[in-house]
């Protein structure tokens, strides 16, 4: 849709025409912003948290909007407030004093408003019409490349939704809080949690050394898991899903790796202990097969569920999530198997380039769903040529993964017991370290991994590493001290 603008020559009776029908917007709303700012410069700051921070086309009426700009310029680059006197030097300045009607027109901006006590609702008011203009942007856009019949529909659809979404993300205002608006409800929470005798503020594990470490997965966290090849990281992730679906809540796995059918086979034999390799062979014995059954009837049910598409792109995967969070809220954990084999929406100059933007998107969608997001990810071959353990630089491809992760944790075999691993041996020994933790220790955890049924079980035991220690026991140190 072509819009077209024709100014009266009266720019305080603006007449806005457009081709085959007026686009939303209000006039009066915008003339009630821009004088109440001048009234009160002060409050430009709360106009800014309620555009969140745009400013290109927020106001319909073009004089509108360039003395927005000149508003927002102000405001950030000088000290002065951007008041009715700073505007008319600035726009004189810029030779834009004319555009928009000369310094009568400001003044009769100035005079248009008795108070600025009504600026948010004009405010949300202007704002609203920008984005139904911009959703009307998007569509005429979307329709005119649909007729071109150039672009593949799957890719049409996601640069659509991802647009839309952008524009749905501009609507959301995050406002600042002074502490003392949520420091009472904070110390009953955690009055309320000592009380109860709760330890976990997050999903539990099922594994009780790594629970105590991490207090669990905490909600808004991008955990990593990361592994080389065939160590076991899609097992010890589902390891734990099953354990958080058998308490009741609910389990979303994206799966680029596996299929779906796959995944339920390693569910039921972690379920029902049962070998793996029995249930890829073409016969078996009456027992396992009545194991079979019996499994899959015990797991049925478990709110886990299972996208399989292979080489999602992360808008997409981020639309999925939404809208499957939307329609089953009991969902507390999303899974991502695994973070290399997705894809960006738009090529980047590099694949580092694209795994970053990937790592940034998951943390976002962390954030936004409040949930703990569990990553999974591939360790750089470098971490084979290491006689020691893995190290946070072996993350493949992106230090960004390391930058954005609020924990990662690293799945590997001592070189020795990998040797021998290699021989058939069921169980192994694989150990678990956490490599970075933002708010508590890091540290070494050793399973035993079941190859053939896919069970992960904590040895005994948590060896901490030396330079760091935990902030409870750093805790009950200082009061020993003072004892």
């Amino acid at each position: 849709m072509a819009i077209s603008r024709k100014k009266d020559k009266s720019p305080s009776k603006p007449t806005v025409t457009v081709f085959d029908r007026e686009p939303p917007q209000s006039i009066e709303s915008e003339r009630a912003v821009l004088g109440a700012v001048f009234l009160d410069p002060e409050v430009f700051s709360r106009v800014l948290e309620i555009f969140n921070n745009n400013v290109e086309n927020i106001f319909y009426y073009g004089p509108h909007q360039i003395i927005f700009e000149a508003m927002f310029d102000i405001y950030q680059t000088t000290q002065d407030k951007p008041d009715l006197k700073a505007v008319v030097g600035y726009l004189e300045t810029k030779k834009r004093l004319a555009d928009i009607g000369g310094i009568s027109y400001l003044t009769e901006l100035y005079n248009s408003v008795p108070t600025s006590a009504n600026i948010n609702y004009y405010a949300n008011i202007v704002l609203e019409n920008a984005l139904k203009r911009k959703i009307i942007e998007i569509c005429s856009e979307t329709i005119a490349k649909t007729y071109e019949a150039q672009t593949p529909f799957k890719e049409l659809a996601d640069e659509t939704e991802g647009k839309i979404f952008s524009v749905a993300m501009q609507r959301r205002i995050n406002p600042i809080y002074k502490l003392g608006d949520f420091v009472e409800q904070f110390v009953k929470d955690m009055s309320d949690r000592f009380e109860s005798g709760e330890v976990l503020t997050g999903i539990s594990t099922g594994f009780a050394n790594l629970d105590e470490k991490l207090c669990g997965l905490q909600s808004s966290e991008m955990i990593v898991l990361a592994a080389r090849p065939s160590v076991g990281k899609t097992a010890f992730a589902l390891n734990i899903a099953h354990h958080v679906a058998k308490e009741g809540d609910g389990v979303l796995i994206f799966s680029l790796e596996m299929s779906k059918e796959l995944l339920l086979q390693r569910l039921i034999c972690m379920e029902g202990k049962i070998d793996g390799q029995l249930m890829r062979k073409a016969f078996a014995g009456k027992r396992v097969i009545a194991d079979i059954v019996e499994a899959s009837g015990h797991i049925c049910n478990l709110p886990i569920y299972i996208d399989d598409t292979p080489s999602i792109n992360i808008i997409e995967l981020r639309s999925k999530a939404r809208k499957h969070l939307f329609a089953n809220p009991n969902v507390k954990l999303v899974i991502i198997d695994y973070l290399q084999l997705m894809n960006v929406h738009r090529r980047g100059e590099n694949r580092q380039v694209e795994i970053a933007e990937i790592s940034r998107q998951i943390k976002g969608l962390s954030r936004e769903l409040k949930i703990p997001i569990l990553t999974l990810c591939q360790l750089s071959r470098e971490a084979e040529k290491e006689t020691s353990e893995p190290r946070l630089s072996h993350l493949r491809e992106s230090g960004a993964i390391e930058q954005d992760a609020d924990v990662v944790l690293m799945l590997y075999q001592d070189k020795k017991e990998e040797k021998e691993s290699k021989k058939l041996k069921d169980p192994i020994t694989v150990h678990l370290k956490i490599a970075k933790q933002r708010n508590g220790p890091t540290g070494i955890i050793d399973f035993v991994f079941h190859r053939r049924h896919q069970t992960f079980l904590e040895m005994s035991g948590f060896f901490e590493k030396e330079e760091e220690s935990s902030p409870d026991e750093a805790y009950i140190d200082e009061e020993e001290s003072a004892i």
